[in-house]
C-alpha cells in the first residue's frame, strides 16, 4: 500500500515540477548545485582580491590589461579575470597569482594535483579518472582528470616538478602566470 502511494506521490511531483523524479539523484543534484555556487563564489572572491590588490599596488606599476585564467578545483573549473601589471623595470606580473602562490601555467589547485598523483600511484589512470569524476559528481570530468594526469606524467618525464602545466601554446613570460 505504501509503495503504491509513494509511486503516486512521485508522479504528482513530476507533474507539478515538470521534471523527472529520480530518488537516487537527490544527493548528486545538491552536490552539483553546491559546486556551481562554490565556483561562482570562488570567481567573485578571486576577482575581489584582484580589485583590492589593484588599489594597493606600487604606484609606479601600471596595468597592462586583464587576462582570463581557468583553474581546476575540487568543485570544477573556475574561470576568472585578473590584471597584468608592468613594473618600473618593464617586467610583467600577475599580482593575484603571486598573492595566492599560484605557479605559472599550473592549471589545477594543489589539492586536485595531490589527489590525482596519489590515485595514479595506486590505480590505473582510467580508474583514477572515473573515481574522481564520480566523487565530484561530474564537477571534474573524466577528460579533465585525464588531462591533469597526462600533464603530470609529461612533467615527471621531463624532470620538472610534478605540477600539471597547461597544454596550450607558449604565452608571454610574466611572473605569476601568463
Amino acid at each position: 500500500m505504501a509503495k503504491e502511494h509513494i509511486t503516486q506521490l512521485r508522479k504528482a511531483w513530476q507533474v507539478a515540477h515538470q521534471t523527472e523524479f529520480i530518488p537516487q539523484e537527490w544527493e548528486r543534484f545538491w552536490f552539483q548545485n553546491a559546486c556551481a555556487w562554490a565556483r561562482e563564489k570562488a570567481r567573485q572572491t578571486l576577482e575581489a582580491w584582484d580589485e583590492w590588490l589593484w588599489r594597493h599596488k606600487p604606484p609606479e606599476w601600471r596595468v597592462v590589461g586583464k587576462r582570463r585564467r581557468t583553474l581546476v578545483t575540487r568543485f570544477g573549473d573556475v574561470t576568472f579575470q585578473r590584471r597584468l601589471y608592468q613594473d618600473e623595470t618593464g617586467a610583467y606580473c600577475f599580482l593575484l597569482d603571486e598573492f595566492i602562490d599560484l605557479p605559472a601555467y599550473q592549471v589545477a589547485t594543489a589539492d586536485i594535483i595531490e589527489t590525482v598523483i596519489l590515485l595514479t600511484r595506486t590505480v590505473s589512470l582510467e580508474q583514477t579518472a572515473k573515481l574522481i569524476a564520480t566523487l565530484t559528481a561530474g564537477a571534474l570530468s573524466v577528460s579533465t582528470i585525464w588531462r591533469l594526469s597526462r600533464a603530470r606524467g609529461e612533467a615527471s618525464r621531463a624532470g620538472r616538478r610534478a605540477n600539471p602545466a597547461s597544454a596550450k601554446g607558449a604565452r608571454p613570460q610574466a611572473r605569476g602566470n601568463g
